[in-house]
């Protein structure tokens, strides 16, 4: 009997045929830095609202998901996943390995050094067509104070199974700000060929993955975590996009109250209290349907996002008029990473908009996906109308940084000329005063002082004359050359 083929070695058999999973081969054989946190959702139909989250195991996991239940439907959340989990859910699902590969890898190395991350390695078209959604993100995060980071690498990194990457922007007014990547992926998934099954119940209709929240991020160095910082969202991160509960009613308004919104999975389980738009719980779950929160939430973010471009745009225009008191090295190179970061902004959101356009049809309720598409598309104009800003400042910074370089240059030019005029005077006299040895008859106000002036003045002309010579030639036979005629 031919052993069964472990999740490990169909993922190494996909490496060869898609590259782009070479980063989920690598991720599952990493020691897991934390536990991974998993709630389960159970539905019925006609319910109109989700069950209260249950909190499980990843020992339970597998029992939780063929085990019988009175529910129609479930949802997995998994927050920070584990290898291990990735092997087991992987093989208890059959779950595509791109699926995986496409969250876990982020990290975007040379294309000479690694093979390149999935949604980078197919066209948006075909990412739609797979049917998993995974909702790329950029978030604000406050890092405290600037003085912190002095002399610090430019890219931090988050202490978690998925390390995301955190890139330090420039401080303003002392403040440190910082940009990580994020990621929600969502599947769906039939378990023995089948959606519902009250009797055997052996499925799991959705499976999200998110990102744990960052409250510490570490320096990167070449082989170790270096020094740590605290990190939140900036002002509390997002924006709530639910319609505000009246106060008069009480039980919504205790609903709404606070929850942790440094969490994306905290975020989900708020707002997963009610069916999302074209969700019934009767009918197979949809994959726009189970995103539709965390693509809003994304949203969110992204608009945080733009702001946070735009103030980045009018630091650098007034930076230009202070350009001569700052390390406008640095600030360049700042500068010129903005178009390339904006340009993949525009990419995630392009992938985002082709996969919702692509299932947007199968959609019972469409007004709230033309909605989510034009504020995709007011994103994107806005992204491309900082990048062109951006590009445009580059050159004006650049002229401006050479025509400062031209006037240090300029100005320690005619210092160098004023030194050594003053040493052409001073070299005859201390000379002179070296020859007469400068005896007490020689000295200023004695009787022979004149002696001294008579002899060290002439020379130090003669010497005055003689070092400016080939100058004033140079001059004359360059003059005469502009004079020449053509």
């Amino acid at each position: 009997m031919q052993p069964q083929t472990t999740y490990t070695d169909f993922i190494k058999t996909r490496a060869h045929t898609n590259p782009s999973v070479t980063g989920l081969l690598k991720y599952i054989k990493h020691a897991p830095q934390s536990s991974s946190s998993l709630f389960l959702l159970e539905y019925a139909a006609g319910c109109g609202q989700f069950s209260s989250p249950t909190s499980i195991s990843a020992e339970d996991l597998s029992k939780r998901i063929q085990g019988p239940s009175t529910a129609d439907g479930r949802i997995l959340f998994i927050e920070d996943i584990e290898p291990s989990l990735i092997s087991g859910l992987g093989q208890l699902l059959n779950i595509d390995p791109v699926f995986f590969a496409d969250y876990v890898t982020t990290e975007f190395s040379g294309i000479d050094q690694a093979p390149l991350a999935p949604f980078r390695a197919f066209y948006p078209s075909q990412i739609a067509e797979r049917g998993h959604l995974h909702i790329h993100y950029q978030q604000v995060i406050d890092l405290g104070q600037s003085k912190n980071f002095n002399g610090s690498v430019y890219q931090v990194r988050t202490r978690s199974n998925v390390m995301r990457n955190i890139r330090l922007l420039p401080d303003l007014q002392g403040r440190q700000l910082a940009l990580m990547r994020g990621c929600c992926s969502i599947v769906l998934k039939k378990h023995g060929g089948v959606w519902y099954s009250k009797s055997q119940s052996k499925m799991c209709p959705a499976v999200v993955l998110v990102d744990p929240p960052a409250k510490t991020v570490f320096e990167a160095q070449e082989s170790f975590l270096g020094n740590q910082h605290s990190a939140q969202p900036l002002h509390g991160g997002f924006e709530d996009f639910e319609q505000p509960p009246a106060l008069s009613s009480s039980s919504s308004y205790e609903a709404s109250l606070p929850w942790n919104k440094s969490s994306l999975l905290s975020s989900l389980l708020h707002y997963y209290r009610n069916y999302p738009p074209g969700f019934t719980g009767a009918d197979p779950p949809k994959i726009l349907s189970m995103g539709y929160y965390p693509i809003r939430i994304a949203l969110a973010e992204w608009m945080l996002y733009l702001h946070l471009v735009s103030r980045y745009l009018m630091y650098y225009r007034y930076s230009l008029q202070t350009i001569e008191g700052r390390s406008h090295e640095r600030d360049l190179v700042d500068l010129q990473r903005w178009p390339r970061r904006l340009d993949q902004s525009q990419h995630k959101l392009h992938i985002l908009s082709e996969f919702i356009s692509r299932w947007v049809e199968e959609q019972t309720e469409k007004k709230p996906w033309e909605t989510i598409l034009r504020d995709i598309s007011y994103a994107r104009s806005q992204l491309r109308r900082y990048s062109i800003s951006m590009e445009r400042i580059v050159p004006v910074a650049t002229s401006m940084v050479q025509l400062l370089d031209a006037q240090r240059s300029g100005r320690h030019a005619a210092n160098v000329t004023l030194l050594t005029v003053i040493a052409l005077i001073f070299i005859p006299l201390s000379w002179i005063s070296g020859l007469f040895s400068m005896s007490e008859g020689y000295l200023p106000g004695e009787k022979h002082f004149w002696v001294y002036i008579a002899t060290a003045l002439p020379l130090s002309i003669v010497v005055l004359i003689l070092a400016t010579l080939p100058f004033y030639r140079q001059k004359l036979s360059l003059g005469g050359f502009l004079m020449t005629p053509r």
